[in-house]
Order: structure tokens, then C-alpha cells, then sequence
């Protein structure tokens, strides 16, 4: 590549490589985005599941929040607050863009943008939030199942 007419300075980056090595493994989470968002509604699923109460003798139905449904609830917040906030998924919905308007109204796009960048100005704290909910959820599910914890149910239920 040439240089700019009025540009004094040579590139120095003649020994540029590209992404390799660790940059590679640090980058390797935007081809993760994909699994994420496939993710996601196994999760929200889960907890539609966790205030369903089923009876299995009396085949009786009813809906309830329990703990648990408010860990699993928090834990698919925090992970799709950090999902819609990672730059892949800003460029996934925005990028490459240059039409945001459309009869003096914003588009569909220009709109999930902006909503992605809402997430992506906190994503550090996404990702906090997110490791150490979908943590805790774990033991918690681990710990109900094991035996050792009950779910205590907050409203509703059987």
C-alpha cells in the first residue's frame, strides 16, 4: 500500500502478522456469539419450566416462583445483558451500515444497535455479573438436587 501524497512517516508496521497466537485465542469468543445466542432460549426455557408445578400423582398444574426460578431468571439476564453487549453482536445487528434512517424514522437496525450499545457501555459488568450468577446458579441447582437445599417456593406452586 502506498503512502499518503503528504505523509513524511513510513508504515511501521511492516512486520505486522495478522492475528496470531494469543490474539487469536482472545478473539476466538466472537465465534462464540453464535452458541450464545443458541443458548439463550434453552435457558429462558428452563426457567418456564421452573414455575410450571407439575403433581405427577394428581396430574394438578398450577404456576409459581420458587428461589430457584429467580436464579435461573438472573442467571439469563445477566448472560444475555453480556451476549447483547459484546461488540460482535453490535456489528452482527449495525455494522457495515450506513443507512439509519428511513423516512426521518430510525430503522429496525439502527434501533438494535443502539440497544446493543446500551449493553456493550456496561459489558464489563455483564461479564462480572454473568460469571458469578451462572456460578451460583449451579451450586444452587447442584445443591437442590443433591439433596443438601430446598427450593423454597415464594409464591404459587403445589
Amino acid at each position: 500500500m502506498q503512502q499518503p501524497t503528504g505523509c513524511a512517516v513510513s508504515k511501521p508496521w511492516n512486520e505486522y502478522s495478522g492475528e496470531t497466537g494469543l490474539l487469536l485465542v482472545q478473539n476466538l469468543h466472537r465465534y462464540f456469539l453464535y452458541a450464545a445466542i443458541a443458548y439463550l432460549p434453552i435457558l429462558s426455557y428452563d426457567v418456564w419450566l421452573s414455575v410450571n408445578f407439575h403433581d405427577v400423582v394428581s396430574h394438578a398444574h398450577s404456576y409459581g416462583v420458587s428461589v430457584g426460578s429467580l436464579v435461573l431468571a438472573a442467571n439469563v439476564i445477566a448472560l444475555s445483558g453480556y451476549t447483547f453487549g459484546c461488540h460482535a453482536f453490535r456489528h452482527l445487528v449495525g455494522g457495515g451500515s450506513d443507512l439509519w434512517t428511513e423516512n426521518s424514522r430510525p430503522t429496525l437496525r439502527y434501533r438494535m444497535w443502539r440497544f446493543s450499545t446500551w449493553f456493550n457501555e456496561y459489558h464489563k459488568e455483564w461479564a462480572l455479573y454473568s460469571l458469578f450468577i451462572v456460578m451460583f446458579a449451579d451450586l444452587y441447582i447442584y445443591a437442590c438436587t443433591m439433596g443438601w437445599l430446598t427450593d423454597i417456593v415464594l409464591w404459587g406452586g403445589l
